[in-house]
């Protein structure tokens, strides 16, 4: 993330500096150059023709220091973002770095980085101060110095070549041509800068990306199959095989299974993340892949299991500014996930502050504020991505509670590791290394004394456990 924000950033900003500046005062540079040549061939054509060898110089001057600073001019662009990548890394896990008393370790990782990024850029200034305004007026010093002593006395000993005043304002002239000259070379530096950036900038540009297209669709009814529907992240190596599923409106569906077992794989494809690799993926009838994206995703809520604020307020954080979402309507979501307990003690209500990640609020707050948005939305497809693993036993007991009425007229999907949340489902899907190896209900997948009911009573012992001690 700190990469990508450092060339939205950083490199944005050389470009911007590229055409504010840096490219007016190269070809103000060429035009006065332009203008002086053309009145030195007025002086004298052949002064005008010997002025000339200053544009052969002058173009492999440029590629000589294109060639020296290119490699160090990438470093450095590579340097800030990875710097910038690690300071927003160790901001973000900044508790996890000190409960492991991992400061120093870190700060010398850092440390490194930023040294290796000191002596880079100082060798670009070596060689910006040996090849810029330094080597210009040198070469303008030995010039004059060589057409002194080779013309200009060549004339005054036998006045065959040049006159007294010609020879003066020539050497004005050849003053006044490195001027535009030393002003090119001072703008090589940020102009190789600012190539460098564009390049990385068209790297990120470049990447294939998501069209947002405006179709839409009516609301769905929440019939949702998986017809054989075969996934895989990376070719020949599927998560998903053979996935079978058919979900009524209405209708609530769980999905449980070990870490890695695919159930949020399911998830990404209802969501449109991802596409199946096999087989097809029908809502109301229709095939998920003739339908815009955005489209599909009007229709749906998710709530996940690490809940998401945005700095704002909590009103903004459960409309996401949608301008359809009434007063009403907010209020009715919150009291119906029960969130309305701790919002109304809130000396702002609704409008109380959410700072980032909204790190003042508990993390059960949290999330019962990302179910409200969820229903703002009145979404025909509810996805509940392990919702409430990171609540409290009585947090729990309220959300399940308001979990009856908020299913009802919507199609649900709940992952679940907490099983005792699911007993109500309408079908329970149970998958293993990517296949669903049982479907039931809880009461039919206890009987069947399988996966799922040993599931449960690992879980049910380890809570009897919990109580007892």
């Amino acid at each position: 993330i700190g990469k990508i924000v450092s060339r939205v950033t950083n490199d944005t900003e050389t470009i911007r500096d590229l055409y504010l500046g840096v490219l007016a005062r190269v070809f103000s540079g060429i035009i006065t150059m332009a203008g002086i040549l053309v009145a030195m061939f007025f002086l004298d054509y052949r002064l005008g023709l010997v002025s000339l060898i200053i544009i052969p110089i002058v173009y492999f001057w440029i590629q000589l220091f294109q060639k020296l600073a290119t490699k160090n001019n990438f470093k450095v662009r590579s340097l800030v973002a990875d710097m910038n990548g690690q300071l927003n890394e160790n901001i973000q896990t900044m508790p996890i770095i000190q409960a492991y008393a991992r400061e120093k370790e870190v700060l010398a990782e850092f440390e490194q980085k930023n040294e290796e990024n000191y002596q880079t850029r100082a060798k670009l200034l070596r060689l910006d101060a040996l090849m810029s305004h330094n080597l210009s007026y040198f070469l303008k010093n030995l010039t004059l110095a060589l057409l002194i002593w080779v013309v200009g006395g060549k004339s005054l000993t036998n006045g065959s070549f040049l006159s007294l005043g010609i020879l003066y304002a020539y050497i004005d002239y050849v003053s006044r041509l490195f001027e535009p000259v030393t002003q090119i070379m001072n703008q090589l530096s940020p102009l190789q800068q600012a190539l460098v950036s564009a390049d990385r900038m068209f790297q990120l540009l470049d990447e294939k990306g998501e069209p947002v297209e405006q179709g839409r669709v009516a609301r769905f009814k929440g019939a949702v199959s998986f017809k054989d529907v075969e996934f895989s992240y990376e070719a020949g190596n599927p998560v998903l095989r053979e996935i079978q599923i058919d979900a009524r409106p209405g209708a609530t569906i769980a999905l449980v299974g070990h870490t890695g077992s695919g159930k949020s794989s399911i998830m990404n494809l209802l969501m449109r993340f991802y596409d199946p690799s096999k087989g097809q993926l029908l809502i109301d009838g229709q095939d998920v892949t003739t339908l815009p994206k955005q489209a599909v995703r009007e229709h749906m809520g998710i709530v996940l299991q690490d809940p998401f604020l945005f700095t704002g307020t909590i009103r903004s954080n459960i409309t996401l500014g949608n301008p359809d979402i009434s007063e009403e309507r907010v209020r009715q979501a919150i009291e119906a996930v029960g969130a309305d307990r701790f919002i109304d003690r809130l000396p702002n209500g609704l409008d109380e502050p959410v700072i980032e990640k909204g790190a003042t609020l508990s993390a059960g707050e949290r999330q019962l504020i990302s179910f409200a948005r969820a229903l703002a939305f009145d979404p025909a497809i509810l996805v509940l991505d392990e919702a409430t693993a990171s609540v409290d036993s009585e947090t729990e007991a309220v959300i399940q509670d308001a979990l009856l009425t908020l299913t009802k007229g919507r199609t649900t999907f709940i992952i679940a590791h907490r099983l005792s949340t699911i007993k109500d489902a309408d079908e329970i899907l149970v998958l293993d290394h990517g296949q669903i190896v049982e479907r039931g209900s809880h009461d039919v997948l206890l009987a069947m004394s399988g996966i799922y009911a040993k599931m449960y009573a690992l879980q049910s012992k380890r809570n009897l456990e919990l109580k007892s001690s």
